[in-house]
């Protein structure tokens, strides 16, 4: 990556997490308060992303055969739970008849799907390749 685009990045991630603090405050009230916390978790989870990103390019940083063992098994109890959970959030939306519920719903089974799919692109890499920890981080990021 370019030093400018690592640079607004960084910066972005600043304007994430200030976003999720304007989400965090904002003076709305009933169910919409909920929605905005939501949308603030989201934010937060965008500025990790984005130091995940940034920091491809600045650590070499080497796995060892023992932490890699320790990532596959852990990797591999939250694919399991990712899966468990989308399961579980379809029976919801095939249950839901109100469209507002069923529409939230919907939502959070495609934030399931793609922790899944995150997750299990990640074990496999690790699985397949023997490369430093950033390489197989940037073929992991790149898939999303």
């Amino acid at each position: 990556m370019s030093e400018d685009l690592i640079s607004d990045l960084k910066k972005y991630r600043k304007v994430e997490f200030a976003l999720a603090r304007a989400y965090e405050k904002s003076p709305i009230g009933s169910v919409a308060k909920y929605m905005l916390k939501g949308l603030a978790l989201d934010s937060r989870k965008h500025a990790h992303m984005l130091k995940t990103v940034t920091q491809l390019e600045e650590s070499r940083e080497y796995v060892s055969d023992r932490e890699k063992e320790t990532m596959l098994t852990e990797l591999e109890k939250h694919i399991e739970a990712e899966k468990n959970m989308l399961i579980q959030y379809q029976r919801f939306v095939s249950k839901a008849t109100d469209p507002r519920v069923r529409s939230v719903l919907e939502h959070i089974a495609g934030d399931e799907e793609r922790h899944h799919r995150i997750l299990k692109t990640f074990h496999d890499h690790l699985l397949t390749k023997e490369y430093e920890l950033d390489v197989v981080s940037y073929e992991w990021v790149k898939s999303l």
